[in-house]
């Protein structure tokens, strides 16, 4: 018997099947690997959108509910400015006529605070009223002077003890001329009184004109990561939402970057170790000549015990029956058997 091999390739096939073997496999972990990752994110992107549909039909749900009596008072408002009694006052253009016009008609709305009837700019600052008439009430009969098309509502002073909101509409005569604008405060029960209603568990809502928050409902620990808005109309306000899920989403968020933050030196190990049991691979082979099975310790195109047969036309020059021809096969093992007589190597007889 004899331990090959008997080739001299610089690349033996063996070689290039055992490194194509340990790219398989490379490919393998690592599709396993990003596999998870995007299955997992596919689920996460599909939990989320849920989530936003379901924030959204809330927030939805919540501006029409706080818009309905903030539209009654407005078409009340609206109606008194065409009422010929009122429009008779601001013909007059008598200011304690107008003054006590707005005290008698003010009983119209339920709760309401003060009703003005206020000429065009014929107005100023009082903050000893009750509610006060700021700036931004000055602000607010300012432009639905200028402007034809409805203004809407707003909330003025709040956080103080003249937090109202404000309503105003335009009183004009026959020939569609202004001669008068109503002013009318009511009190932010009017958006509190709705939000008290609201019965959805789990979930944070805000009332908020800008970043001034009218009014509230459930618990604030919701009120996590990004709301979803829906415009309130007739109004300046808006309704922001949170809920339990939404408030996980974002503590899953960052856990998941943490994840993936992990997940590069997770993939960089596993090539690594691949790289260096390729290496290895190609080491042994090249210390021991043997394929991967016998660097494996397993037993592949020989005997039990690992060694080459040779047979055939190669195991006839091993034998010396070829004399002459051992030059031509490189590295081949030296026989077992006597060397013919007479042959002399190097030459063929």
């Amino acid at each position: 018997m004899a331990v090959g091999p008997v080739t001299g390739r610089k690349i033996k096939r063996s070689t290039i099947r055992n490194a194509t073997i340990i790219g398989v496999v490379v490919v393998v972990l690592l599709v396993i690997v990003f596999g998870g990752v995007f299955t997992a994110k596919d689920i996460s992107e599909k939990a989320e959108v849920k989530t936003q549909s379901i924030l959204q039909q809330t927030s939805t749900q919540a501006a029409d509910a706080v818009a309905d009596p903030v539209a009654l008072i407005q078409k009340q408002l609206d109606a008194l400015a065409q009422d010929e009694s009122v429009l008779a006052v601001f013909t007059e253009a008598d200011s304690s006529a107008l003054e006590s016009e707005g005290e008698q008609k003010k009983t119209t709305f339920k709760s309401a605070l003060k009703l003005r009837l206020l000429l065009p700019g014929n107005y100023e600052i009082d903050r000893e009223a009750k509610p006060p008439f700021s700036y931004a009430s000055i602000d607010l009969v300012k432009r639905a002077e200028k402007s034809v098309t409805p203004i809407a509502a707003e909330a003025h002073g709040f956080g103080g003890d003249g937090a109202h909101v404000a309503f105003v509409s335009r009183v004009s005569n026959a020939d569609n001329k202004l001669v008068g604008l109503l002013h009318l405060s009511m009190p932010t029960s009017v958006i509190e009184s709705v939000t008290s209603a609201f019965d959805v568990p789990d979930t944070y809502i805000e009332i908020r004109q800008k970043a001034i928050v009218l009014s509230k409902y459930g618990d604030a620990k919701f009120r996590n990561g990004l709301a979803v808005n829906a415009g309130i109309k007739g109004t300046k306000w808006n309704a922001a939402t949170w809920n339990k899920s939404s408030a996980s989403a974002v503590t899953e968020v960052s856990e998941e970057m943490e994840e993936g933050s992990g997940m590069g030196p997770i993939i960089l190990i596993l090539l690594v170790l691949a790289a260096a049991a390729g290496g290895f691979v190609f080491y042994r082979q090249r210390q021991s000549g043997s394929g991967l099975a016998e660097v494996l310790g397993k037993v592949s195109g020989g005997d039990a015990k690992g060694e080459v047969i040779y047979q055939g036309a190669v195991k006839a020059i091993m034998d010396g029956e070829h004399p002459g021809f051992e030059g031509l096969v490189p590295d081949l093992p030296a026989s077992d058997r006597p060397a013919v007589q007479g042959a002399e190597p190097g030459k063929i007889s």
